[in-house]
């Protein structure tokens, strides 16, 4: 799979930050899903209040590894399937500000699933828990982040093979890698596609734009310092 994430727009300035993934994935059992992956940035960010300017090229940023553990399988339309996923990284750059450094992090999510109408409409709703550590170049202090967040998703098919739906995502920001003092929180709202191409290949895009927000001790509408407005995700892959 490869795996594009592009996130723009803040609220002054210009911010692009763009994260490209390869990721080969393979089937230990049934229910356990093992994958390794290569990871590169590009940042182009000037003018942004809060954050360096940087002018990243296309970089190779680091690896990661990736474990879903699906605990309990959907069988029947009305029935819910439950998985556990791990996703744990070792990046070269921080992926929101661009600036060169240690990152080691890791996205974790219960993901909740279920088919309300066989074959033509599915709801799947996650949890999501992440945390990393970064000490960014000549600093000598870990900055220590963590963020709660929770999503909703709904899609259907609209003719053979297209999948059409839409994304709510809730996000809280906080210091410290348990919650710890509390800096910010957004929402986003956002359509989704799905296809298949050919017998064994897919394609999905995602764009969600946040539309409330709050950063802590800042009366401005939005969270722009945490989140970005913007955050766009396409993934093309194969099955064989």
């Amino acid at each position: 799979m490869i795996e594009i994430v592009a996130r723009t727009n803040k609220r002054d300035g210009r911010y692009e930050a763009f994260g490209k993934k390869f990721e080969l994935a393979y089937g230990v059992t049934d229910s356990l899903n093992a994958a390794f992956s290569l990871s590169a940035a590009r940042h182009r960010i000037a003018g942004v209040t809060g954050f360096d300017n940087v002018g990243n090229d296309l970089v190779f940023n680091g690896f990661g590894g990736e474990v879903r553990w699906n605990w309990l399988k959907r069988t029947t339309p009305g029935t819910v399937g439950v998985t556990l996923h791990l996703e744990p990284v070792v990046q070269r750059y921080d992926e929101l500000s661009g600036l060169r450094g240690r990152k080691y992090g890791s996205e974790n999510k219960l993901i909740v699933d279920t088919e309300l109408v066989k074959d033509r409409l599915f709801a799947g709703f996650n949890v999501q828990y992440e945390v990393e550590r970064v000490l960014e170049n000549g600093e000598t202090e870990w900055e220590q982040g963590s963020k709660l967040g929770f999503a909703f998703g709904l899609t259907g098919r609209v003719v053979e093979n297209l999948y059409v739906g839409f994304n709510v995502q809730y996000q809280r920001a906080y210091q410290g890698l348990t919650f710890g003092e509390f800096t910010g929180e957004a929402l986003y709202l956002g359509p989704t596609l799905f296809t298949k191409v050919g017998d064994n290949g897919f394609l999905s895009l995602a764009w969600n734009r946040q539309v409330w927000g709050e950063e802590a001790g800042n009366a401005a509408r939005l969270d722009l310092a945490n989140f970005e407005r913007d955050l766009f995700r396409v993934r093309a892959g194969i099955h064989f």
